[in-house]
């Protein structure tokens, strides 16, 4: 059976292991989800783009090697756990425009992230950006904190603005 759209209108959490190597999918809607647990979407390689509106927070392992995924929204989301978004080789467009916190291993291996929107971002983990080799800006005007290896092998990254980080 080949899955090409999942609709779950009212489904506000999930837990482990969600949809993991649909190579089908297209199409996913969860519009009042708020909550994630561990291994949300891995390994479904024919989804372009995902916008989850009402999401908050993100525990561990959500998104990895969704090799088409495109462009990510997620206008809500404050608080991240572990190993948000790993080998997704087509992204281009992350906007996270109320994310506060993040844990570590943030985001990795996004070879064609050109544009990361974290404007509200305050502290981050070990390990916060890595192998994103075609980001070129990155703009974090209330981060304040950070873990160790903040950034690492991000060969095109020529503009750095932390106007807020401090060392204690």
């Amino acid at each position: 059976m080949e899955i090409r759209s999942v609709n779950l209108p009212e489904v506000e959490n999930v837990e482990d292991f969600f949809l993991y190597s649909n190579n089908s999918l297209q199409s996913l809607e969860l519009p009042r989800l708020k909550k994630v647990g561990d291994c949300f979407l891995n390994f479904n390689n024919s989804l372009q783009s995902l916008k989850l509106t009402q999401l908050e927070m993100v525990e561990n392992s959500f998104l990895k090697y969704n090799n088409s995924l495109q462009s990510l929204e997620f206008l809500n989301l404050k608080s991240v756990g572990i190993c948000f978004c790993h080998f997704n080789k087509s992204l281009k467009f992350l906007e996270l425009p109320r994310l506060e916190r993040v844990g570590d291993f943030f985001l990795r291996y996004n070879n064609s992230l050109q544009s990361l929107g974290l404007s509200q971002l305050e502290k981050v983990g070990d390990c916060f950006l890595q192998y994103n080799n075609s980001l070129r800006s990155l703009d974090l005007p209330r981060l304040k904190k950070v873990g160790g290896c903040f950034l690492y092998k991000n060969n095109s990254l020529k503009s750095l603005n932390l106007i807020k980080l401090r060392t204690d």
